[in-house]
């Protein structure tokens, strides 16, 4: 084995056949893309060892997907399409056709020569379409429901922590009516769970608020990135969550999201179905839901799932936080130019997509002018985020004390608004 190539040594070749769903495909460079591939295993985690990433030419993309992700400046793919790859799609290929192809070797990249995936895709087992909680709140109850309007105690300020998490998000949110909302996660086995656990109670206790207790938890978008690890969270009940956000009209059925909403099943009972633009008042905290809307919470109308993601506009008194998922600069453009902006006061841009320049340009930086900015990005040589030119442009925006990249500092990152300023803890 010692003296075996690694794409014949790898552990998920050792078999007939390797089933895997397709998580994610991003660019690579500019000329080709990358899959990220989750096997059909047994993974509380799907941690980095566990997913593999599989190159291919844009020929192998559908067409509209290409169209979706591919930006002005890049050189464009004028060829024909053999839509073989889908976002969310199954296969299940004979693992000689991928040791001959050294399909996982990061030199290979297919082309449409090289395509098995047209005739390996399968229907996928994991069903996520029938999982909900005991209660689905109906479209038009959910602001009356979630708004406050005479609470017995408040802060006169509200917190976003955000964790370094590495190559993903996880974020805290606590309004000034002391609710608390989980946004998102990316935990890489147990331990950093716990460590994450830990770290909100303590965070939760410090503003008066008991430390079990969370109003809800946000998972922005399917990809394993933003919602590893909270499997295991939820079936660990470290805290009672009241509602889980999540939008199911965006199919993504990847194992992961199966074992994720059949957790949520038995641990969340009031869901509610992220699909249109709603808000609520919690007496000074307003939270707006931007995105998904009927443009883009399905597979059909958003080829790129990142475009589906939630995205959130919270608003203080004259104080702004923008929350971005994973959302292209031309989403964030579209439902984020209406929000209000007061121009004499601070606003937060949590960066959407770790800083990648698909979710951040001059045009939505001049149009949101944020004072503030947070990227959640870790030390992948493969994804590379922040992007260079997108740091670059946010240095010309935002002082150099007022923009905090996760992988930057060791600490979590604590940003308060006090409704006039902001400040970066």
């Amino acid at each position: 084995m010692r003296n075996l190539p690694d794409h014949i040594k790898d552990p998920l070749l050792h078999r007939d056949f390797l089933a895997f769903s397709v998580d994610a495909i991003f660019s690579a460079n500019n000329d080709y893309f990358s899959l990220r591939i989750l096997p059909d295993i047994s993974s509380d985690f799907y941690p980095p060892f566990h997913t593999r990433t599989i190159n291919v030419l844009p020929e192998l993309l559908e067409e509209q997907f290409y169209s979706s992700i591919k930006r002005n400046n890049r050189p464009t793919y004028k060829g024909s399409f053999a839509p073989s790859v889908v976002q969310g799609g199954y296969y299940k290929v004979q693992t000689e056709i991928l040791q001959n192809k050294k399909v996982f070797d990061p030199n290979t990249v297919l082309s449409a020569q090289d395509d098995f995936f047209e005739k390996a895709r399968l229907k996928s087992p994991f069903d996520e379409t029938n999982i909900a909680g005991d209660y689905l709140v109906e479209p038009d109850n959910i602001s009356e429901e979630l708004s406050i309007t005479s609470p017995s105690e408040s802060l006169n300020e509200i917190y976003l922590y955000g964790f370094n998490v590495g190559q993903g998000d996880a974020l805290l949110l606590i309004t000034s009516e002391k609710n608390a909302y989980i946004i998102d996660g990316n935990f890489y086995n147990a331990q950093k769970v716990d460590s994450f656990v830990n770290e909100v109670k303590a965070t939760l206790m410090k503003h008066g608020i008991p430390p079990d207790r969370i109003k809800g938890l946000f998972v922005t978008h399917k990809h394993i990135d933003h919602m590893r690890g909270l499997k295991y969270l939820l079936n660990k009940d470290y805290f009672s969550i009241e509602y889980f956000f999540i939008n199911l009209d965006y199919n993504h059925p990847t194992k992961a999201v199966f074992e994720l909403l059949y957790a949520a099943k038995h641990h969340v009972k009031k869901w509610i179905n992220v699909n249109h633009a709603i808000s609520w008042q919690e007496t000074e905290t307003k939270i707006c839901v931007r995105n998904p809307d009927a443009a883009t919470c399905c597979s059909k109308n958003a080829p790129n799932i990142n475009d589906s993601s939630i995205v959130l506009c919270v608003e203080f008194k004259d104080n702004l936080i923008f929350l971005t998922g994973d959302a292209s600069y031309d989403i964030l453009q579209n439902k984020l130019s209406c929000a209000h902006i007061p121009q004499q006061n601070e606003r937060l841009l949590k960066v959407s997509h770790h800083g990648s320049d698909t979710g951040t340009d001059s045009v939505i930086l001049n149009a949101l002018d944020p004072t503030h900015a947070f990227i959640s990005a870790g030390y992948s040589k493969r994804y590379n985020h922040p992007h260079q030119a997108v740091v670059n442009i946010l240095r010309n925006q935002v002082s150099s004390g007022n923009l905090r990249i996760s992988k930057m500092v060791a600490n979590t990152t604590c940003i308060k608004a006090d409704g006039n300023r902001i400040y970066i803890i």
